[in-house]
C-alpha cells in the first residue's frame, strides 16, 4: 500500500530536486519518494541523538 502527502520545500531543494531527477530520467516525486525510504531506512539503523533516549 502507498500513500500521498504534500512536502513543503526551499526552492532551492526543489530546484536540485528537479535537476537530480532529470539526470537520472525519472520523476521529481518518485525520486522524492526514494530519497526519503533511503532516509527513513537510514534513521532506524542510526537514530539521532536526540532519539536515541527515547528508544531506550
Amino acid at each position: 500500500m502507498t500513500k500521498r502527502f504534500s512536502v513543503t520545500l526551499p526552492d532551492t531543494v526543489f530546484e536540485q530536486l528537479e535537476a537530480l531527477a532529470g539526470n537520472q530520467g525519472r520523476t521529481t516525486a518518485n525520486l522524492a519518494a526514494y530519497l526519503i525510504e533511503v532516509g527513513v531506512r537510514n534513521m532506524k539503523l542510526d537514530p539521532l541523538p536526540t532519539e536515541k533516549g527515547k528508544n531506550e
